[in-house]
């Protein structure tokens, strides 16, 4: 029987721009794209996202660690919008600001919609496709790199990456010895638990 604290999902990204996920004020948090995977991965669960030939430059089997999250809490959008204010948006921020990239867009309007506040990052086309799960995935215990410095993983610890985009990820168990490197290595943000 598999342990479910060992279950790794794995995707490619298309953009490291600090949004989707976003590392900022402690706290890693995945909370527009990817929500089949948002819908099915739950605490405890760990997430990792790789390059691609769009995002870092780098073919198929040879990815690289953009960053790693542990799911530590799962919130529904009207709790998140409560419960982390830090993480709203502010489009007029400086870019270096992590308020300009913060990815609490969607505000409760208490009738089970919900508003997409103005910013730079996601507009209407992408509402739809952020809604299709109201879960935001946080991570306490995450490890991010950076598409400029994403960490190359030994062949004998490398889960499994999908070849192209995929909506769910694609699953890896007995991943400790991944976590043990990632651990160990020199992230540019990271927050151990």
């Amino acid at each position: 029987m598999k342990n479910k604290r060992s279950k790794l999902y794995s995707y490619k990204m298309t953009d490291d721009s600090g949004f989707a996920p976003n590392p900022y004020h402690g706290i890693l948090t995945l909370a527009t794209c990817k929500p089949r995977m948002r819908h099915n991965t739950q605490v405890g669960n760990w997430v990792a996202g790789f390059t691609s030939a769009r995002c870092g430059n780098t073919p198929v089997g040879q990815e690289k660690l953009i960053y790693l999250m542990k799911v530590t809490e799962k919130l529904t959008f009207d709790e998140y919008w409560e419960q982390h204010p830090e993480k709203h948006n502010d489009p007029e921020a400086n870019h270096d600001d992590p308020h300009w990239c913060g990815d609490n867009v969607y505000r409760p309007l208490g009738n089970g919609e919900y508003e997409q506040m103005k910013n730079d990052h996601h507009d209407e086309k992408n509402k739809a496709h952020d809604l299709g799960s109201k879960q935001v995935l946080l991570s306490e215990e995450f490890y991010y790199f950076g598409k400029d410095n994403a960490l190359e993983l030994p062949s004998k610890i490398r889960p499994n990456v999908p070849k192209v985009q995929s909506s769910y990820g694609m699953i890896t168990y007995d991943i400790e010895a991944l976590i043990e490197y990632v651990r160990q290595q020199q992230p540019k943000l990271s927050a151990k638990r």
